[in-house]
């Protein structure tokens, strides 16, 4: 989806992140539907293979934006 492949930068961040102590290591993802939908098992394999935390934070078609985003202090005006 970001057109680059980083995975080894990704990677060495998570077990830098966690020699840190830096924990727990929360790594984000949104779903598109139509896009990459069908990697969400993957994403959650991944985090559990890795030891850290998944968020798969929405489902939407291609194109939409939210009015609001519901975030951890509540909801709050989208950026549409």
């Amino acid at each position: 989806m970001t057109g680059v492949d980083v995975l080894d930068r990704v990677l060495a961040g998570i077990a830098a992140a966690k020699q840190a102590g830096l924990e727990p290591i929360k790594i984000n993802a949104v779903i598109v539907r139509g896009h990459n939908e069908d990697e969400v098992a993957d994403f959650a394999a991944f985090a559990r293979e890795h030891d850290v935390e998944d968020a798969l934070h929405r489902v939407y078609a291609a194109g939409f934006r939210p009015r609001l985003v519901a975030h951890g202090r509540g909801v709050r005006p989208g950026d549409s």
